[in-house]
C-alpha cells in the first residue's frame, strides 16, 4: 500500500506526514491547497498554517520569500464568488507573511490585476438587488475598503465607472467599465450582456429633467460626455416598451 500524504486542519495547526511529498504535485493544485489553507479564521492562523505547508514543500517556501510570486498565487486563490471580507483576509494574510507584498500590490499594473476581476466579480454578484447608481456607490466604496489597500478606491475612481442597468420592473443589473468616458457602443454592449439580450433587442433610457431620454444606437462610437450624459448615471430598460420609444 503507498504511503500517502496527510494534511489533517485542526484549527491553525496542519499536520504533514510525508516530508517533501508535495513538491512534486501539479502546479493547478496547489493554489487548490493554499486556498484551503487561507480558510483559517484570522490572518494570524492562516499565515500558520502557510509556513507549515512550507515545511514540507521547498518550493512553496521559495514562493514566499518572493514577493512577486506570492503576488501571483493570491491572484490564483481569490475565486470570483468570494466576499470582499474573505479577500481582505487573504490580502492581510499574506502582507503578515511577507511586509513586501505591499509594495508589489500598489504597483499600478498589479493594482490593475487585482482591482479589475475583483470588482467586476462583486459587481457581477450584486445583480438583482436593486441599487441606482447613486446608493451603489457606498456599497462599491466599503467593498474596495475592505481590501486594506490604501490606493485602491482612488485607482478604481480614476479608471473604471459604475452604471445601473434598471428594467423597471423589480430587477436591476450593475455594470462597471474600464473608463471614465464610455462610448453608447460599449454602453450597450455591456447591457446586452447583463441581461442576456442581443444589442438589437434593448434600448436603454435615462433621466434628463425629468423626462427619459433614449441613448441612440445610430450614434455608437459617440462617447457619453459628448452626449451630454452624465456619469455613473441610471439607465432603463422596459422590456415592453416599443422599438424606438422612449420611456416618459
Amino acid at each position: 500500500m503507498k504511503k500517502q500524504l496527510i494534511i489533517l486542519m485542526l484549527g491553525s495547526t496542519v499536520q504533514a506526514m510525508e516530508k517533501n511529498s508535495l513538491t512534486n504535485l501539479p502546479k493547478d493544485l496547489k493554489p487548490l491547497i493554499v486556498s484551503q489553507l487561507l480558510s483559517a479564521n484570522t490572518p494570524q492562523e492562516a499565515v500558520q498554517n502557510l509556513k507549515n505547508f512550507a515545511l514540507v514543500n521547498k518550493e512553496f517556501t521559495s514562493m514566499i520569500k518572493d514577493p512577486q510570486s506570492l503576488f501571483s498565487l493570491v491572484l490564483q486563490v481569490i475565486p470570483s464568488n468570494n466576499t470582499p471580507e474573505q479577500v481582505g483576509k487573504i490580502l492581510k494574510t499574506v502582507t503578515l507573511l511577507n511586509p513586501a507584498v505591499t509594495t508589489v500590490i500598489n504597483n499600478p499594473i498589479n493594482l490593475k490585476k487585482l482591482l479589475v476581476p475583483y470588482v467586476k466579480n462583486f459587481v457581477k454578484n450584486t445583480h438583482g438587488k436593486r441599487y441606482y447608481t447613486r446608493t451603489f456607490f457606498p456599497v462599491i466604496k466599503k467593498a474596495i475598503e475592505q481590501l486594506n489597500i490604501p490606493e485602491a478606491y482612488q485607482w478604481v475612481m480614476q479608471n473604471m465607472n459604475f452604471y445601473t442597468i434598471d428594467n423597471r420592473i423589480g430587477n436591476a443589473y450593475h455594470i462597471v467599465l474600464e473608463t471614465n468616458n464610455p462610448t453608447v457602443s460599449e454602453i450597450y454592449q455591456a447591457a446586452a450582456q447583463v441581461l442576456n439580450k442581443s444589442e438589437e433587442e434593448i434600448n436603454l433610457t435615462y433621466r434628463r429633467n425629468s423626462q427619459h431620454e433614449t441613448i441612440p444606437k445610430t450614434d455608437a462610437k459617440a462617447t457619453l460626455a459628448s452626449l451630454n450624459i452624465p456619469q455613473n448615471t441610471t439607465f432603463y430598460y422596459e422590456p415592453r416598451m416599443a422599438s424606438n420609444k422612449s420611456i416618459v
